[in-house]
């Protein structure tokens, strides 16, 4: 079987890469594919006024906690 998912690194709840693997082993999953979110972002604004009146929204995501953390629990995990 077959799963995608994605790890608290962007909007999935799975603490670790680690613990993603460990549930999939439980449930008799044989892969899983990590689909993380590499950029989320939504940007509001008034027009015509967008460039002075304008709100900017990060969500949790790849970028927004950094690539290297991000790859460091990959190698951990493998």
């Amino acid at each position: 079987m077959v799963s995608h998912l994605h790890t608290d690194f962007s909007t999935g709840w799975f603490s670790s890469i680690e613990d993603a693997a460990r549930r999939a082993q439980e449930e008799g999953i044989d892969v899983l594919v990590i689909t993380d979110h590499l950029l989320r972002r939504v940007e509001y604004g008034l027009f015509p006024f967008r460039q002075l009146i304008r709100k900017l929204v990060r969500l949790n995501s790849v970028t927004e906690r950094g690539l290297e953390p991000y790859l460091a629990q990959i190698n951990e995990a493998g």
